[in-house]
């Protein structure tokens, strides 16, 4: 019994970060991983393993009620998460050496994104290892898959399409910061 709730929340986990519902985490992961490629592998998992330990956290402090921000605030501040991302790869390379510190500080908004569906779903009754830990490795192993299909896009496009590093870099992220620039004014205007 206690495998299959750890497997269910593990699927849990993963289907939150790769459903149509994600769709602002696989854009905040593109534009955050655009500025490598497989070689700089290392430092991808730690940038998204950042990201999730950051994530995690705001989750279970949200849920144990330390932190109280309407989640109408959170949905219009994830999208500006993704818009500096975008013109942090174009305009300020310096900050690539902070990837990870980044990643972290923004995990920390996202994880508060999804805190209510979390708290929805278990009310008040949750459990750190039951339902917390395996949600958050399910998040781990989603990013990872997504990190893989990009990866295997930007190999591809360099490899066959002759795409440069910088031409894959700015095209993802002026099309990352075109939609994440719609996703903030909608979620604006529901303030």
């Amino acid at each position: 019994m206690l495998l299959s709730v750890f497997t269910q929340h593990l699927k849990l986990g993963i289907t939150h970060i790769i459903n149509i519902n994600g769709l602002d985490h696989v854009l905040f992961i593109l534009v955050m991983i655009a500025v490598y490629t497989y070689q700089n592998s290392q430092k991808i998992l730690w940038i998204i393993t950042s990201f999730t330990i950051a994530h995690s956290l705001t989750l279970l402090l949200s849920l144990m009620e330390v932190i109280k921000i309407p989640p109408n605030w959170i949905e219009a501040i994830i999208p500006l998460t993704i818009m500096f991302t975008c013109i942090e790869n174009v305009f300020l390379h310096k900050l690539h050496d902070y990837r990870v510190i980044i990643s972290g500080i923004f995990g920390l908004v996202h994880g508060l994104g999804f805190s209510n569906s979390f708290q929805e779903i278990y009310d008040t009754e949750f459990s750190l290892t039951q339902h917390l830990l395996p949600f958050n490795l399910g998040i781990e192993l989603g990013q990872i898959l997504i990190v893989v299909v990009i990866l295997t896009i930007q190999w591809v496009s360099m490899n066959y399409l002759k795409t440069t590093l910088k031409q894959w870099k700015n095209a993802l992220s002026f099309i990352a910061l075109g939609v994440s620039t719609y996703w903030f004014i909608i979620r604006c205007a529901n303030l």
